[in-house]
């Protein structure tokens, strides 16, 4: 399970949501630091990415996607 969002303020984080993308994006002026990208998976590696991520790993860049870890 990846969780999305840990910080200071919030060390618990929230858990992935299965059904959208697994990269962690970073939202300009919102209290969220690091939310789950919003879109629907389905594409790229092991159908984890959303189209935009997966045509972001074909141009060869690394989106920041959470470590795997046991639930909590």
């Amino acid at each position: 399970m990846r969780y999305y969002n840990v910080w200071a303020g919030n060390p618990k984080g929230w858990e992935e949501d299965p059904a959208r993308c697994i990269v962690a994006t970073y939202s300009r002026g919102q209290w969220t630091l690091f939310p789950q990208c919003p879109f629907k998976r389905g594409q790229g590696p092991d159908g984890l990415y959303c189209g935009n991520h997966a045509r972001m790993i074909a141009r060869g860049k690394v989106p920041d996607v959470p470590r795997d870890t046991h639930a909590r």
